[in-house]
């Protein structure tokens, strides 16, 4: 079964019942998709930005994860060195994934801006 990302406009119930949230993101069968974008409860999706940050978040725990694994790895450290090392990576990785989660939600809150004012443009006269 082929997926589809739709940005909700409006809450509703889905064709299986459930309650699909207002300014939210779902991935959903293709027909159902096609569903709600006919219904005008929801547009689909294609923000290669928003994707981005998943990369970045994803890319910056990879690293953490290589950091945490050297100083373990360490036979220079002592314990108390490696626990505070370990304690100021998460810290950095921690700080820099909540910029990365206000910048997702100003670019959320912009392409949802965007999705609503295409909805209800008027088309040109011919």
């Amino acid at each position: 079964m082929t997926m589809k990302s739709v940005y909700m406009l409006r809450e509703i119930d889905n064709s299986e019942g459930h309650r699909m949230a207002a300014e939210s993101i779902y991935d959903i069968s293709d027909q159902e998709a096609t569903r709600l974008i006919e219904a005008g409860a929801a547009v689909p999706t294609s923000f290669p930005k928003l994707d981005g940050f998943a990369q970045s978040v994803e890319r910056l725990t990879v690293q953490y994860d290589d950091l945490v694994d050297k100083i373990e790895a360490s036979g220079t450290l002592g314990d108390l060195e490696k626990k505070f090392r370990i304690v100021e990576a998460r810290d950095s990785l921690t700080a820099r994934i909540d910029k990365l989660r206000k910048d997702y939600e100003v670019e959320v809150k912009a392409e949802s801006l965007l999705a609503a004012t295409e909805m209800f443009k008027m088309p040109k006269p011919s």
